[in-house]
């Protein structure tokens, strides 16, 4: 059977330069972000990490694999419930980050925490190694989630547990959802932005939206939707698959520190020198306007994330 077109090798090779292009604009991302990004987001993903690490029931002498695991927000809570007996092992693709989670566990006297830059959908451990597998707000940006997820699945022993967060829909995310939909609103094209005035659609065109891949990269909310995550688990053959839903505040004592945040601590915040100023200062002004508590000043936020679960079968 022939090919029409574009031959199956070309195809192949632009997608895997394009998977590639990726994780090399992650991995620069977050080896600059990643001081503001330990002292802010991930402190604030750690109360998310801890509901998911509960409902894994770890247990004395398991082994554990954080992927994407950053600088530690969920692999060092996992060290701390696992105990000195067993282990952690944290991977991640940005040199940077581990860094930091090697300097975090130091800071909590976590013996059991070992880090290796890895790419997660190529898992370099023999098949049934470890009792859990966590990915803490990591699987959303990788180019390739169903291979992630067999990986995931072949290094997991029998019967063992998996765990993976990710954040829930854009009205549920302001985090994401506020600032995006400022800059649709000011710099998509004039038919998205006459859609964003009707009322009764309104949601419904920015929740397509914001979920959509952008040139920025994946969106965050990627995997929002109830089953768009899970289908890639029951595809592997992962068993009791199931989504559980957790909110937290993330709180700011005024715009400014706010706005700082989102500049130096976020991905999406890398992307500005591509936008022109008066769509910054006219982004910045609306979000301060909406945001802004006007008897405090403070800017209290309500993010939604939601916990996906499964097990290997035994």
């Amino acid at each position: 059977m022939g090919w029409k077109g574009e031959k199956a090798p070309a195809i192949i090779s632009r997608t895997m330069k394009e998977a590639d292009n990726i994780k090399k604009r992650e991995r620069d991302t977050y080896d600059a972000i990643a001081e503001a990004y330990d002292k802010v987001q991930a402190r604030y993903n750690a109360f998310f990490a801890s509901d998911m690490i509960d409902m894994l029931f770890p247990q004395k002498y398991d082994a554990g694999l954080d992927v994407a695991g950053g600088s530690g927000t969920a692999g060092l809570k996992l060290a701390e419930r696992i105990g000195p007996e067993g282990s952690v092992t944290i991977i991640d693709i940005s040199p940077e980050m581990l860094r930091l989670a090697e300097k975090n566990a130091a800071s909590r006297k976590l013996n059991n925490v070992r880090t290796h830059v890895m790419d997660a959908e190529q898992l370099e451990f023999p098949d049934n190694s470890f009792d859990i597998v966590t990915c803490s707000f990591g699987v959303m940006s990788l180019p390739n989630v169903s291979r992630a997820v067999v990986e995931m699945k072949r290094v997991l022993k029998p019967g063992g547990r998996i765990g993976i967060a990710v954040w829930s829909l854009p009205e549920r995310f302001p985090l994401y959802s506020e600032p995006m939909t400022a800059f649709l609103k000011h710099a998509a094209p004039l038919p998205i932005r006459m859609l964003l005035k009707t009322p009764v659609i309104r949601w419904r065109v920015l929740r397509k939206v914001l979920v959509s891949k952008s040139p920025f990269g994946y969106s965050p909310a990627r995997f929002c939707e109830n089953g768009s995550l899970e289908k890639y688990l029951h595809e592997a053959g992962l068993q009791s698959v199931r989504r559980v839903c957790c909110a937290y505040p993330l709180e700011f004592d005024n715009f400014d520190e706010y706005w700082k945040t989102m500049m130096e601590a976020n991905a999406g915040g890398t992307s500005k020198k591509s936008i022109p100023w008066h769509i910054f200062d006219a982004v910045r002004e609306e979000l301060r306007g909406r945001l802004v508590n006007p008897r405090t000043g403070a800017v209290r936020l309500f993010n939604e994330a939601a916990i996906i679960l499964a097990r290997k079968p035994s």
